[in-house]
């Protein structure tokens, strides 16, 4: 969502401090921050309105489709509950950049701290073999991420709680 508590404005120092590196931005909503997104060469937002009228694609086509083209997902987030679309760029093979604290293969890095995102992605952008390894890394931890295992894990916390182990 284009939102700034998704860390739009973060994103935009980003994109204008690496003008050689691409971005594709995939978001929906018109928050004025995600205006200057649009003026960057180096930017393209792919929107995934609801409401857009294009039934050429829906949205989870989209998401699979960028996350299949991107060896690298950046998201500077600052208001996750979970980060469910994280868990879908590690299934697709995405070494991640992000602030969200999940277990990825990745570089995490803190909010507004744009020198140590730059330096992330750099990082990752140059170096394809380490992008590669992260990338099957996250696709082996995404396997483990499942309604069963979510499903498994709270059951043993209640047990615990109620001193049924």
């Amino acid at each position: 969502k284009a939102d700034p508590r998704k860390g739009f404005d973060d994103l935009v120092d980003v994109a204008r401090a690496l003008p050689d590196i691409s971005f594709q931005v995939l978001c929906w909503g018109s928050h004025p921050c995600s205006v200057p997104l649009y003026e960057l060469a180096n930017v393209e937002v792919i929107p995934c309105d609801r409401d857009s009228g294009d039934t050429t694609l829906d949205n989870e086509d989209r998401l699979k489709q960028a996350f299949a083209r991107a060896r690298i997902f950046f998201f500077p987030s600052r208001a996750e509950t979970y980060g469910m679309v994280l868990v879908e760029a590690m299934a697709s093979g995405c070494a991640i950049v992000s602030t969200v604290e999940l277990d990825y293969a990745g570089i995490s890095v803190r909010p507004h701290d744009i020198d140590a995102m730059v330096d992330a992605i750099r990082a990752l952008w140059h170096d394809r073999e380490q992008a590669a390894a992260l990338g099957r890394d996250n696709v082996e931890r995404a396997r483990g991420i499942t309604w069963e295992h979510y499903a498994e894990t709270l059951q043993s916390e209640y047990r615990q709680l109620v001193g049924q182990s």
